[in-house]
């Protein structure tokens, strides 16, 4: 809770008014649907609001579905990090959707493995989830092996002809 307090709370600039908060720091505490609920109102608020990096919050497959929800209203929102923040039903891919607005998004350190990995590459090569503002997805310190890469490499170059960090 304390990090939360300080969400919206930037630094003095010499004239003593607040900085814009361009990327809050969410680190380490349990990223519960209540405090989803909160973040829902304050993160539309931050006009500036860039980045949103979460590492070891205790994401789960609930929360990270009401987290994209909350994703499209912030207009200027283009990093998203959830590092540290493993997910039993591999839910990851659910980013991916057409209405996702992320330039980069970084995965790394999630025990993202193989099958993880196929249903991230079935999610950046579907018609219907054509997503057209990705620009990166980094995948490192996961555990994909040269099938995982090789699902995520079958990703047709002309619908996705873009980034992968991490991979074998």
């Amino acid at each position: 809770l304390p990090a939360l307090a300080n969400l919206g709370a930037a630094p003095s600039s010499p004239s003593g008014r607040p900085k814009a908060t361009s990327s809050p720091p969410l680190a380490g505490w349990r990223l519960e649907e209540k405090m989803l609920g909160v973040l829902a109102k304050c993160l539309p608020a931050l006009a500036n609001l860039q980045a949103i990096r979460l590492w070891k919050v205790g994401l789960t497959d609930l929360t990270l579905l009401s987290l994209i929800s909350i994703l499209p209203t912030c207009p200027n929102l283009k990093v998203l990090s959830l590092e540290g923040n493993p997910l039993p039903e591999r839910s990851f891919y659910k980013l991916i959707g057409e209405e996702c607005v992320l330039a980069h998004v970084s995965l790394r350190n999630n025990d993202i493995d193989d099958e993880a990995a196929a249903l991230i590459g079935q999610a950046l090569s579907s018609l219907r989830s054509s997503n057209k503002t990705l620009v990166s997805i980094n995948l490192s310190y996961n555990h994909i092996t040269d099938v995982g890469a090789a699902s995520l490499a079958n990703v047709s170059p002309v619908r996705w002809g873009r980034a992968f960090e991490g991979l074998p």
